[in-house]
C-alpha cells in the first residue's frame, strides 16, 4: 500500500514538471528583472537590491533619498503598480541582456523637491548583467521610460 502512495506521488511529480521545461537563460532573466520592476516601480527599493548589481546600489540610494511624506501618502492611498515583460533580448556571450518591460497604474518620480504624480503607463529598457551565476539588473541612472505614459 505504502508503496502505491510513494509510486502515484512519484508520478504526480513527475507530470508536474514533465510540461515546465527547462529553465532557460531568458526565463532566469526574467525572473531577476520581473522581482526588481515589481519592487522598483512600487517604491520599495531596499527589496529590489538583491536584483541589482553592486553598481547599482548608489542608484537605489538616490530613488530612496528623493521620496518624501507626499509621496508616501500617494503610494498608500493606490493599488500596487502592475508589470508586465514585454521581451528579453539576450546578447552574445551570454551575460549581458536587455529587458523591455510595460509598467501600468504606478508613480513617476518627478524633479526634486516634488511630489511623485501618477502615470497610467509607460515602457521601460532595463539592462541585465550575469554576475556569479546570478543575473541582476544594471542601473547607470534611474529607469526612463521609451515613450510618455498617457497621464
Amino acid at each position: 500500500m505504502k508503496k502505491g502512495r510513494y509510486f502515484c506521488l512519484f508520478l504526480l511529480l513527475l507530470s508536474m514538471t514533465a510540461g515546465c521545461g527547462p529553465v532557460t537563460n531568458s526565463g532566469r532573466t526574467a525572473v531577476a528583472v520581473d522581482s526588481f520592476a515589481t519592487y522598483f516601480f512600487n517604491w520599495r527599493f531596499r527589496e529590489a537590491l538583491p536584483f541589482t548589481d553592486s553598481l547599482s546600489r548608489v542608484w537605489l540610494n538616490y530613488a530612496a533619498a528623493q521620496v518624501h511624506q507626499a509621496d508616501i501618502d500617494l503610494l498608500n492611498d493606490k493599488q500596487p503598480a502592475a508589470v508586465e515583460i514585454l521581451e528579453v533580448e539576450n546578447h552574445a556571450g551570454d551575460t549581458t541582456a536587455t529587458a523591455t518591460v510595460r509598467v501600468s497604474d504606478f508613480l513617476r518620480m518627478d524633479t526634486i523637491g516634488k511630489a511623485a504624480r501618477p502615470a497610467d503607463e509607460a515602457v521601460f529598457r532595463l539592462d541585465v548583467v550575469k554576475r556569479e551565476g546570478k543575473w541582476r539588473v544594471r542601473m547607470e541612472g534611474l529607469p526612463r521610460s521609451e515613450k510618455r505614459s498617457r497621464d
